[in-house]
């Protein structure tokens, strides 16, 4: 929602793991549809990004605007309920559309260990993204 926790941990865990496989022509960004103005990446989701060796910028959050959506084959939501309110959106998919049951929650306000959670949560869905990429299914 607020491009402060889940989005932005994707963002990064994803453009780690296709700067790893290398090859991969692949536009990485993260935005929310209710940001707060003036709003960082929660401290909870750096830490958590760092102790898996993923060096993030304290970077300012990012409110979702139509013509962001342009340059981007495929639009990636962190739940159902996100999907839904961009529905009119084409190619768009949320997280549960690939691991059939996983609605990643909202790490927000929790502890490290939510957010350590939600990392892991990441990290297994976003393989099998990166999987669909290399087999062009996406």
């Amino acid at each position: 929602m607020g491009d402060t926790c889940r989005s932005v941990m994707a963002e990064f865990i994803l453009r780690d793991k296709i700067k790893k496989i290398g090859g991969l022509d692949v536009l990485v960004d993260s935005a929310g549809i209710d940001v707060q103005p003036k709003s960082r990446i929660a401290k909870n989701a750096r830490a958590v990004l760092k102790s898996h060796g993923i060096k993030t910028p304290n970077r300012k959050a990012v409110q979702l605007k139509s013509y962001m959506i342009d340059p981007f084959t495929v639009v990636i939501t962190m739940d159902r309920a996100q999907k839904k309110y961009l529905s009119n959106i084409k190619n768009i998919y949320c997280l549960s559309d690939f691991v059939s049951g996983i609605d990643l929650f909202d790490p927000y306000g929790m502890d490290i260990a939510a957010y350590d959670k939600c990392y892991k949560i990441l990290d297994f869905i976003l393989d099998e993204i990166i999987e669909k990429l290399i087999r062009g299914e996406l």
